[in-house]
């Protein structure tokens, strides 16, 4: 059986009552294993204690034998003198240990409160930290639109570049020659907008060229021949070749049972417009698969460039800001539009577009499956916006609220359609 260690200690203390001196007696027991190197370090551990249980006490003699268990298995008994000298050089070293361990207690507490500190530094250090973090990929998510609008304005130049350097190539230089043989027809493919048409148009002119244009998709079958037969003619009757462009060729000329008779003229006119008419036919068309194929053969459109292998495509997306996120939704620099939740970012129903701007509104109609998937607005049921001073067409299902904006302007909503 395993005995723990024991001090016995008998000391005389005043009663609380009658204040008259008492003998008692105390024991004192504490974890561990003395030995005969370390029984003193035991014994002064062993007043420590006895003090702190016996304060005020006056210690009268402690038990001449401690009786402790060494391997568990053999018996030992150690003599320690009884005379006062010892007593006191014990209650010395107590005190000291009392002092040096109130002096690292101190310690210990500075350190204690300089590692707080340091945690509530450190705190700070990562919460500043996690918004220029914020701020970094906020910054570089910005950046990302912006190298895509740069590559789509470096694309664009590409692609004009071609443009020009064909018609320099196959159209313009011919004028040059002695016996000019001009195509009955150019077909350009791959433009990317109405504006990179309209400065291949301006090239043209700017070169010298005579350039009329007319529109398929103003006029109906008849009136569109009559107004490209009238223009050929006033090209025939200049002293120059000249160039019509018409526009929405695609409109009477894809293959159907309304349009046959209108191809059949056409294509007589396109065999022979070069000769006949001193004028070659200009088209941009993205999609030649969907128009009569015999129509577009080289005797006719003996020109064809194609630049749609030169391309890029806007991918939106979004950039968190407070309470919202900016959506990017284009190639131009104002191609974005503020999104946030309805009535400052309560309503979860709602999306607030931050801009009384038609075409943006327009913009992310289009995209609001996209703006669903980020998860601020995948509740949404509704957009909401301030009432544009105009009107237009995508507005009909819109219907304006009886509230109104923090500064008075009224508000328009629509339900959206959503899968």
């Amino acid at each position: 059986m395993r005995i723990s260690p024991i001090v016995n200690f008998s000391y005389t203390k005043c009663n609380h009552n009658n204040n008259v001196p008492q003998k008692r007696n105390a024991q004192v027991s504490f974890k561990g294993e003395p030995n005969e190197t370390n029984i003193e370090s035991f014994l002064a551990l062993a007043f420590k204690k006895f003090f702190e249980k016996c304060e005020d006490a006056m210690i009268d003699g402690v038990a001449r034998r401690y009786m402790f268990v060494k391997n568990y298995e053999n018996l030992l008994l150690k003599e320690f003198p009884d005379d006062y000298e010892y007593r006191q050089e014990l209650s010395r070293r107590i005190k000291r240990m009392e002092s040096e361990f109130k002096d690292k207690d101190i310690k210990i507490n500075g350190l204690v409160n300089k590692i707080d500190d340091l945690g509530t530094e450190i705190e700070n250090i990562n919460t500043e930290n996690s918004g220029i973090k914020e701020s970094i990929n906020n910054t570089n998510l910005k950046n990302s639109f912006e190298n895509q609008r740069a590559k789509i304005v470096l694309r664009d130049v590409q692609r004009q570049k071609k443009i020009y350097d064909a018609l320099d190539e196959q159209y313009l230089a011919l004028s040059r020659l002695e016996n000019k043989v001009y195509p009955n027809g150019i077909m350009i493919k791959g433009t990317q907008s109405q504006e990179e048409i309209e400065k291949t148009l301006k090239y043209l002119q700017d070169k010298g060229c005579l350039l009329l244009r007319t529109s398929f998709s103003k006029n109906d079958q008849k009136q569109a021949a009559k107004e490209m037969v009238g223009l050929l003619k006033r090209i025939r009757e200049g002293d120059k070749h000249g160039i019509l462009y018409i526009e929405d060729f695609r409109e009477h000329t894809v293959p159907s049972e309304k349009n046959r008779r209108f191809i059949d003229k056409l294509k007589a006119h396109l065999c022979s417009c070069s000769k006949d008419s001193n004028a070659t036919i200009l088209i941009f068309e993205n999609n030649p698969q969907d128009i009569d194929e015999i129509l577009l053969k080289e005797h006719r459109f003996g020109t064809k460039i194609d630049v749609s292998d030169i391309k890029h495509v806007f991918e939106p997306g979004f950039v968190p800001k407070k309470d919202g996120y900016t959506f990017y939704y284009g190639q131009n620099e104002n191609d974005t539009v503020d999104l946030y939740l309805g009535n400052f970012g309560h309503n979860r129903e709602i999306l607030w577009v931050d801009e009384p701007d038609q075409d943006k509104a327009l913009k992310v109609l289009e995209n609001i499956d996209l703006v669903k998937s980020q998860e601020k607005f995948k509740d949404i049921k509704y957009l909401q916006m301030r009432k544009p001073v105009k009107v237009y067409k995508i507005y009909e299902d819109f219907y304006t609220l009886n509230h109104k904006t923090a500064d008075y302007h009224p508000i328009i909503e629509k339900k959206l359609n959503i899968k």
